[in-house]
């Protein structure tokens, strides 16, 4: 039964085109909506149901007939304003437009509307719950229509850019080199990493901080030393001054070693 198939739908679910067969000619055909039946007005919804069943059909085929039951369908209702609410009113005049660019607003009128139709009471005997469900599948259609637009338009761009002869942008890996270059190339490879006021810098510092650290440790020894004899302070001070004279022998070491003395 042609409810048994719209219940699916509603539900979400998968329909097989073995569940239906129908011949699109003996679907009645009126301007007014008082000359359909119930059972008319529900069969009207073959349309699209055929689109959904019908896996093979090409996209040509599954617009020509969302775009018929839109074309059907929406200015019969229209007629007859008295049958719709204000929300109703608005989405079958913004649908019969088929201006795929809607608002945000709008998509969740739409979205709402679904969710409302399909979580009702179904009442297939009842006339004013079988009009909110033409208005129902007016939105499925339109958005059937919507995805087929925008898989016509990616197939246009398939084809546009298989046509299209491929342009390498790819840099060539070989370079050739002047003499000049060349010359610079060698020249660098041998240049010194620091000038000679630089390293003489970098040695002195290295010397004084070993001076510092020599002179850390002699302090440290000495009072290590004070801790076992401190009576001993001659001892000390010959000690101190043999520090001394060996600081400024390495001063004057280094001197001489850095070209200085």
């Amino acid at each position: 039964m042609i409810s048994d198939i719209i219940d699916k739908i509603l539900d979400g679910k998968d329909i097989c085109s073995l569940e239906i067969a129908i011949d699109f000619k003996e679907i009645e055909t009126h301007d007014e909506i008082d000359d359909y039946s119930n059972k008319a007005l529900l069969y009207l919804t073959y349309f699209i149901i055929s689109g959904k069943m019908d896996k093979n059909i090409n996209l040509t085929s599954k617009e020509e007939k969302h775009k018929e039951f839109i074309d059907k369908v929406i200015p019969m209702l229209l007629k007859e304003p008295r049958l719709l609410n204000k929300s109703e009113l608005e989405i079958l005049t913004i649908i019969q437009k088929l201006n795929f660019s809607i608002s945000r607003d709008l998509y969740i009128l739409l979205q709402n509307y679904k969710t409302k139709i399909s979580k009702s009471e179904r009442n297939y005997d009842n006339r004013e719950w079988i009009i909110k469900l033409l208005v129902y599948f007016t939105i499925i259609a339109f958005e059937e229509l919507k995805f087929i637009e925008t898989q016509k338009n990616i197939e246009i761009l398939r084809t546009k850019y298989e046509d299209e002869p491929i342009k390498s942008n790819k840099k060539t890996w070989i370079r050739t080199i002047d003499d000049k270059k060349q010359e610079n190339i060698l020249k660098d490879a041998n240049k010194p990493t620091v000038s000679i006021d630089e390293y003489v810098n970098l040695l002195m510092k290295q010397v004084k901080k070993f001076e510092r650290k020599n002179a850390a440790e002699n302090i440290s020894n000495i009072k290590k030393e004070e801790t076992f004899d401190s009576s001993d302070e001659e001892s000390k001070l010959k000690r101190i001054r043999e520090q001394d004279e060996l600081n400024d022998e390495m001063k004057k070491g280094s001197g001489n070693r850095l070209g200085m003395g």
